[in-house]
Parts: C-alpha cells; sequence; structure tokens
C-alpha cells in the first residue's frame, strides 16, 4: 500500500479508508466514546448513525461539505463498519473563538435583552435562528431565565413569554 502512495496510484487518505474497511466485521463490534478509532489520536465529537464517533480532523477527512456550507460536514458511511450515515455535522471554522452572549437585568429589566435580540433577529433576517450564532449563553437573576427561554424556545425564533 505504501508503493501505491508513492507511485501516486493512491492517496493516502483512500488507502486508510480501504484499510479500516478491511476490519469492518470488527468495527461492528466495538464503540468508544473516548477515542476515534480513525485516527487513534483525539478524542470524537460526531457520532454516526451507526453509533461510531469520530474526531473533527476524521469528520472533516473523511467528510465533504459545499462551497455553501463550508463549515458542514457529511459523512456519506462510516469509515469503520461503512454503513449508511444521514446526520451532518455542523463545525465552527478553526479561526473562531467561543461564542458568548450574556443578559443581565432583574426584575422587568429581564425583558429587555430578550426583546433586543428579537429585534436584531428580524432586522438582520438571516436564514438560521441567531441563537446559532452563540455556543453559550450566560445570565444571572432574570437574565438566566432570559437565556433559558431564548436557547430553549422554538429553534428558528426568539420568544418572548
Amino acid at each position: 500500500m505504501a508503493l501505491q502512495v508513492i507511485n501516486q496510484k493512491s492517496d493516502p487518505i483512500t488507502i486508510h479508508q480501504k484499510t479500516l474497511a478491511r476490519f469492518k466485521e470488527l468495527w461492528l463490534k466495538i464503540y468508544d466514546n473516548t477515542s476515534c478509532f480513525s485516527c487513534l489520536s483525539r478524542a470524537p465529537e460526531d457520532t454516526l448513525d451507526c453509533h461510531h464517533s469520530l474526531c473533527t480532523q476524521c469528520t472533516r477527512t473523511h467528510g465533504t461539505s459545499t462551497l455553501q456550507e463550508p463549515w458542514t460536514f457529511y459523512v456519506a458511511k462510516c469509515p469503520l463498519c461503512c454503513e449508511r450515515n444521514y446526520t451532518t455535522f455542523a463545525h465552527k471554522p478553526d479561526t473562531a473563538g467561543i461564542r458568548a452572549i450574556i443578559a443581565e437585568g432583574g426584575g422587568v429589566r429581564g425583558i429587555i435583552p430578550l426583546a433586543f435580540l428579537k429585534e436584531l433577529q428580524a432586522v438582520i433576517d438571516l436564514p438560521i435562528a441567531i441563537q446559532e450564532h452563540f455556543d453559550i449563553a450566560v445570565g444571572s437573576s432574570s437574565g438566566k431565565s432570559t437565556n433559558n427561554r431564548w436557547r430553549f424556545g422554538r429553534a428558528n425564533t426568539v420568544q418572548v413569554h
């Protein structure tokens, strides 16, 4: 197999996928959520329909994305057991940090951040909910309640309760 890579008859990823597929009967019995069995070097973050898990790098290596959604990856089949996969995985760009929003306010003031987010969502009119732009929402007092209402409301709109 190394000669195939050296002679440029095949790329390393294809060779790796063929090697993993040779043991697919064994992979059907082995599952772990602490190690990516594709690379054996990172913790998995994405779980396929067959319940095997891949790390971010292996999802990108074995998956495909589109120009319209370059950070959404689709892995057509599990590289381990070769079963079909229908789940897509949204990844943050490598240059993105943690995206946080903080809503503070007590009593009646607690409604102001939520109303602001609702208005912001209406004005920018993006194809995804504004909640999807943040990894974590933090608040105290009614700010905490605001974040819970905002994060767990309907997926496509900010709701005022």
